[in-house]
């Protein structure tokens, strides 16, 4: 296989903040928090599969079907009650690939020829390539703005603000790491989503900045 061969697809974050946006309004029309990634996969057709050992077998926690029509997760990811978020954002990732990377999968269905062997060795050659750290990450930065929405996260950081504006302390004297470090814990459960997917979206977002310009006691 010949993966230089797929021309890499540079998105900058503008486009895949709308890729996530629309697909979160044509499947969750009323966004209400959490955000649920299962449901939206299934509204979408595409069903989820437990893989025993599937991060063994092709390097990642989950991964779209050689058919395309189902997303296979490890195991330990499905089952463990522990692992919901980490869940919701697998899926939520993967569906960042059936959206945004169409072509990749196209050539690799070709390439795998109906052997689901071959797709798997497929997976792993991916993981391996340089391409894989471009696409991973557009990926992510889907699964991060499809699971917290900014409309419903400034409504989040509102009471943050609440406070400082309390207690005479202008937010102008941290940094937008430090709020992200302060308030993410706080809020991260509500969204279902990792602390450090919160913090991310925090720092991302233009929603720090625009309240800071919007400052007043």
């Amino acid at each position: 296989m010949n993966l230089d061969a797929i021309q890499k697809r540079w998105l900058a974050p503008a486009e895949i903040h709308r890729e996530a946006d629309e697909l979160r309004q044509k499947h969750c029309p009323a966004g209400e928090i959490p955000i649920d990634s299962l449901l939206m996969a299934e509204d979408m057709g595409i069903y989820l599969d437990e893989v025993a050992d599937l991060y063994r077998l092709v390097g990642s926690p989950g991964c779209i079907s050689m058919s395309g029509q189902e997303i296979l997760i490890d195991l330990d990811v499905f089952r463990k009650p522990n692992m919901e978020n980490r869940l919701r954002f697998t899926v939520a990732h993967e569906l960042g690939h059936v959206v945004l990377h169409r072509d990749l999968f196209t050539y690799l269905r070709k390439e795998a020829a109906g052997s689901v062997q071959r797709w798997n060795d497929l997976m792993i050659e991916y993981q391996r390539h340089s391409l894989s750290s471009t696409y991973e990450w557009q990926a992510n930065e889907f699964a991060g703005r499809l699971l917290v929405p900014p409309q419903s996260l400034a409504l989040a950081l509102q009471p943050a603000f609440d406070e400082l504006r309390r207690r005479k302390i202008h937010p102008s004297v941290f940094t937008v790491e430090q709020i992200a470090a302060f308030v993410a814990p706080q809020i991260c459960e509500r969204f279902k989503v990792a602390e450090k997917t919160m913090r991310i979206r925090i720092e991302k977002e233009s929603i720090v900045k625009t309240m800071l310009e919007e400052w007043s006691f």
